[in-house]
């Protein structure tokens, strides 16, 4: 970012693939780190792993943040 680094703090919280597109778009950004809202459940956390695992980056891979309760 040409601004510096970017915490993108959204608390990602829906279906799977929804919660996989917009971690896939907020690294492929080149943030350094996002958070999703746990409470989403195993199958939509396991997705934002994937989706970054299999994004490239500007930069490093960003940091994914569990978010429990607000």
């Amino acid at each position: 970012c040409q601004y510096g680094d970017l915490f993108l703090d959204l608390k990602f919280y829906d279906i799977p693939n929804t919660m996989a597109k917009s971690a896939a778009a907020a690294a492929s950004l080149g943030v350094w780190a996002f958070t999703v809202h746990i409470q989403s459940g195993k199958k939509a956390l396991l997705a934002v792993r994937s989706a970054v695992d299999n994004i490239k980056p500007k930069k490093a891979k960003p940091l994914v943040i569990g978010v429990s309760e607000l």
